[in-house]
């Protein structure tokens, strides 16, 4: 119980100092997925500190190989040359994210027992799945409403 408190106090304090005072929804998303990564990996206070910036790191990565959002080509319409190059930028990037991904995978484990790098994979779309069904919910809500 103590250790849980300590995790939590530790999350509120890192989540405070990273996005500041005034936190918007994405900022306060962010919070809670550290939130429940800590508390699903059941982190110590020395595994958080060495995990956290790794982890943010990862995700900066992988934010940075995230397509820019254009206007989709007419798929009806579309050339197979244009297709074929839309689909070899697809692979590339996926290829690339699978990289860092591996790199990282790599990292966690100096700093985590694998079976919380496991974890944290599942406790991820398990945050996302839950994130999801909140929001789905809220959009019902405000639809009766």
């Amino acid at each position: 119980m103590k250790m849980q408190l300590l995790n939590l106090a530790m999350v509120i304090m890192i989540a405070t100092g990273i996005y500041g005072q005034k936190p918007g929804k994405r900022e306060k998303i962010e919070a809670m997925k550290v939130a429940f990564i800590t508390n699903e990996l059941q982190l110590t206070p020395e595994e958080s500190q060495s995990f956290w910036p790794l982890y943010n790191n990862f995700k900066k990565e992988l934010e940075a190989l995230r397509p820019i959002p254009t206007k989709r080509p007419d798929l009806d319409n579309i050339s197979d040359e244009q297709a074929q190059a839309m689909l070899n930028t697809m692979m590339e990037r996926e290829a690339k994210m699978l990289d860092v991904k591996q790199r990282y995978i790599q990292k966690a484990s100096q700093v985590l027992p694998p079976s919380k790098v496991l974890k944290l994979f599942i406790a991820e779309k398990k945050f996302k799945r839950r994130l999801i069904q909140h929001l789905a919910k809220t959009k019902r809500n405000r639809k009766r409403k």
